[in-house]
């Protein structure tokens, strides 16, 4: 079977606000589908796509041709509620007001 898939997955801060272990949920369920899927170049491929304020690509559909990479890719991608947090956090220790610029 030849397809596309992508995961578009909420990456906001909503998310994590009423369960921390959300965005893991969301990962594993991923991992969890990509793992009964038949992955190859001519197969099966596979993106992730985040959105929060903005959208961000974690890997594109030529990214990936075996299980384990996707997987590994899914693993390591952040919830970008927190990297953004993280950033306004780099800007305030600096010393810049992001409220006056």
């Amino acid at each position: 079977m030849k397809a596309d898939i992508a995961f578009v997955v909420d990456s906001s801060g909503s998310i994590n606000e009423h369960d921390r272990g959300n965005w893991e949920r969301v990962k594993n369920f991923a991992k969890s589908v990509v793992g009964k899927l038949d992955v190859g170049r001519d197969r099966v491929r596979v993106a992730m796509v985040e959105f929060g304020n903005e959208g961000f690509v974690q890997f594109y559909l030529n990214s990936h041709y075996n299980i384990s990479h996707i997987t590994e890719d899914i693993d390591r991608s952040d919830c970008l509620a927190e990297m953004m947090g993280r950033g306004r956090n780099f800007v305030q220790l600096s010393g810049a007001d992001p409220e006056k610029n």
